[in-house]
């Protein structure tokens, strides 16, 4: 005998036991629709680096210096990148 059995739970329609689960409402059934509130048209987004070629590209940390305790904080993650125009 398991010290931790409690016995049949029920929710939502479903049947849960200690040995097997019995679900009533199948996730198809539902019917569940999401309809946007306000359209959104798309958007051009514009980074300045259009015209420009990548020459080096590496994923970095950057830091900089707090002067008043003498220590590195650390500032974010990113790509570093080299452009030419």
């Amino acid at each position: 005998l398991d010290p931790f059995f409690f016995g049949p739970i029920s929710y939502n329609g479903a049947t849960y036991t200690h040995d097997n689960i019995e679900d009533t409402n199948s996730p198809d059934e539902l019917p569940i629709s999401f309809k946007p509130i306000v359209y959104l048209p798309p958007v051009e987004i514009k980074t300045g680096e259009e015209d420009e070629n990548i020459l080096f590209c590496q994923r970095a940390k950057l830091y900089r210096y707090d002067s008043t305790i003498n220590e590195m904080k650390e500032r974010g993650i990113g790509e570093m990148k080299i452009l030419q125009h």
